[in-house]
């Protein structure tokens, strides 16, 4: 009987094949929830911080290397100016002076294309045209000066010291 049924079913659906009865689906075991994640979030933090505190460490030993030898060398050149300046004459001005770099400027053009002359050059011109014009001879007498009135500020509100 059961073999006939199995015949007719196959004939209404057309399958020449048996199929088997679907598998059950596997069971996963049971992972019970970790019961406290911010620790492990913790854990991981701190061993970041690790890392990083290392190499922040790192940095600062050769921050404080070059400084050291920034230090150093600052400490050389010192030393060199303290032998120059005792090696020197005490009381005396070093023999090689060095000449004013403004003394090579000898004339200014404006955006006009005015000329300026310096005020040496102006002071020297105008010493000249007066010993031409007195003669080198003559010494010129001093002016007397001018007398020298007190200064008077004026009045504040002039007008209170109307009488009334």
């Amino acid at each position: 009987m059961i073999s006939e049924s199995k015949e007719k079913e196959k004939e209404i659906h057309g399958e020449d094949e048996v199929q088997e009865p679907p598998k059950p689906k596997e069971i996963k075991p049971y992972v019970p929830p970790v019961p406290f994640p911010q620790r492990l979030k913790q854990q991981q933090y701190n061993k970041e911080f690790g890392k990083f505190f290392d190499m922040l460490k790192k940095l600062l030993e050769a921050a404080v290397q070059n400084q050291g030898a920034s230090i150093q060398n600052l400490e050389v050149q010192v030393g060199q100016l303290a032998n120059m300046i005792s090696r020197r004459n005490q009381g005396a001005l070093p023999n090689n002076t060095e000449i004013n770099p403004n003394e090579q400027v000898n004339a200014i053009t404006l955006r006009s294309e005015k000329q300026i002359q310096r005020e040496q050059d102006m002071i020297s011109e105008s010493k000249e045209k007066e010993k031409e014009i007195h003669g080198e001879d003559e010494v010129q007498e001093p002016s007397k000066p001018k007398e020298i009135k007190p200064y008077m500020p004026p009045v504040p509100f002039p007008q209170r010291l109307k009488q009334q």
